[in-house]
């Protein structure tokens, strides 16, 4: 072989084994667990809109919109999970929403968190 050839070779190996490597580390940084400590709470944050599915984007990566699939997986892994000790949910009604709601219907979420807080 030419000496060209040998060196066009090496060049090319040399972009595969380095882009190998580099998609290693890449999935590691996205594969790898965040660190819990003991007798931590799970925060959810529910202030937007849920869907049934979270709508995908580019290539069918997620949108980072939570939907109900997402909560009751997540509320599923800290129910098995050791570290944590409770849930704490953030929920955010719309002003208009709360406005409409009638007494009776108030004082039923009241009695329903009442219930939950126990």
């Amino acid at each position: 072989m030419k000496r060209g050839a040998l060196i066009a070779l090496l060049v090319i190996i040399v972009i595969l084994l380095g882009l190998f490597i580099l998609g290693g580390f890449i999935y590691l940084q996205f594969n790898q667990e965040p660190y819990v400590p003991q007798k931590a709470y799970l925060k959810i944050d529910l202030g937007g809109p849920l869907a049934e599915t979270a709508p995908t984007r580019f290539l069918g990566m997620p949108s980072g919109a939570l939907s109900i699939h997402d909560l009751w997986f997540q509320l599923e892994r800290a129910a098995r999970d050791e570290r944590i000790k409770g849930v704490v949910l953030r929920v955010q009604i719309p002003l208009i929403l709360v406005r409409n709601l009638s007494r009776d219907t108030a004082a039923e979420i009241a009695i329903v968190i009442k219930a939950c807080s126990r």
